[in-house]
């Protein structure tokens, strides 16, 4: 094992930057070979800098630190309408000086890698695709039979349905589910989210459609309880708009829970699960009727669930880390004999 001493944001410690935490607690874990530094005055003689936050430290361009830099959010470019002119021009210089001087950029899905080459001009060569270090742990998706008899009597839930995860929104489609239940008679669903107007009017919605007792609403639950739903579920229905912005979380979760999937055909989740979902137009209710049928073929939700477990593996956190430390070597200087 190769060993470096490797600088993290300094505010790694404080909530306000997640992703550097949870990177120097995986490191320390899986890669223990690794130094890792959060102190910025301690940064200066660090083999590596792997930042999140832009700009990158000052010391790490004086000292000639190999630079690595995840760009997560690009809430910049794709929806300029809710920053200032200034923001905006702030924001985006930084990212240019920040991408342009690091020795390899990392984003966390290939929409966003193509987006800095497009509107950044960011040589592709020095960008690299890591899946979320939060994505999901392996851990976070095991429940009981126990648990899920708990929350079936406490929700009053059917013993089949589909799950709809985060539905109290437009963008995501959850009255195109409701119209495919009115042509899949079998067919019971689970709307699972805050509760807003919009939740209000699908509620109504769904029992002006005759659908009352086929539709559960759930507004109040706690995250071991969606976990518990989605292992309980037949298939999660996730279908926002092409363009609208969307984690791909509940997909590995789905992945992990070994629960089919219906997912909008868009470039993030196809990147995420591949072969391992069926794909929709979102809003089509005709996609969404093919799809739920399509799950009751019993030999091809097996072939599914086969595959998800093969793409629920890429989300590992062991299998990231162990990019990342690819990552980490292949920037690192070749010693030369003496």
């Amino acid at each position: 094992f190769f060993a470096m001493k490797i600088g993290l944001d300094p505010a790694s410690a404080t909530p306000s930057a997640p992703y550097a935490r949870r990177l120097a607690e995986l490191l320390a874990k899986y890669a223990p070979q690794h130094r890792c530094v959060t102190d910025a005055r301690r940064c200066a003689d660090a083999d590596l800098y792997h930042g999140s936050r832009l700009p990158l430290p000052l010391a790490t361009h004086l000292h000639g630190i190999l630079r690595v830099v995840t760009v997560a959010d690009l809430d910049f470019l794709r929806h300029p309408h809710r920053y200032s002119l200034l923001e905006r021009l702030v924001l985006l210089r930084l990212c240019r000086f920040s991408c342009r001087r690091a020795h390899c950029i990392i984003t966390l899905d290939r929409a966003a890698k193509e987006e800095l080459a497009r509107r950044l001009g960011i040589d592709t060569r020095k960008i690299r695709v890591v899946p979320p270090l939060a994505a999901c742990p392996p851990d976070e998706t095991r429940c009981t039979d126990a648990e899920c008899e708990h929350v079936r009597r406490k929700f009053g839930l059917p013993r089949r349905f589909v799950l709809a995860d985060g539905v109290c929104s437009p963008h995501l489609n959850p009255l195109a589910l409701i119209d495919a239940l009115i042509e899949t008679d079998a067919a019971h669903a689970v709307f699972c989210g805050r509760h807003t107007p919009y939740a209000d009017f699908l509620l109504g919605y769904a029992r002006a459609a005759g659908l009352a007792a086929r539709t559960v609403f759930i507004y109040e639950s706690t995250p071991g309880e969606r976990r518990t739903l989605l292992r309980m579920a037949d298939a999660l229905v996730c279908t926002p708009d092409t363009h609208a912005e969307a984690s791909i979380r509940p997909a590995v979760e789905a992945m992990r829970a070994s629960t089919p999937l219906i997912l909008s055909d868009r470039l993030d989740f196809r990147e995420a699960a591949a072969e391992a979902a069926l794909y929709v137009t979102p809003g089509s209710v005709d996609d969404l009727v093919r799809a739920l049928r399509t799950l009751r073929d019993g030999a091809l939700r097996e072939r599914l669930v086969r595959r998800e477990r093969e793409r629920a593996a890429l989300f590992d956190e062991e299998h990231i880390v162990r990019r990342l430390n690819e990552i980490y070597a292949s920037l690192r200087p070749v010693p030369t004999d003496v």
